[in-house]
């Protein structure tokens, strides 16, 4: 189950690496992103998170995504 804390620290996670792009709703984002599939992890991000490493992983995925990194 996700947590208002986890979707916090990915929040925080995703405003680090973000360059600020007007109009551009990262909490909407990021609401929309944790529940769909994602093929570097193999299952969505709020799936990932049940899992003992998934925070660690959903984070550098993330941070990866916006950094333009290959995963």
């Amino acid at each position: 189950m996700v947590t208002e804390k986890d979707v916090l620290e990915l929040y925080n996670v995703l405003n680090e690496n973000m360059i600020n792009i007007e109009g551009f709703d990262s909490k909407a984002w990021l609401c929309e992103w944790i529940d769909s599939y994602v093929p570097a992890l193999g299952t969505t991000p709020a799936e990932m998170l049940d899992r003992e490493d998934g925070m660690v992983v959903v984070k550098r995925v993330l941070g990866a995504h916006f950094s333009g990194a290959f995963q």
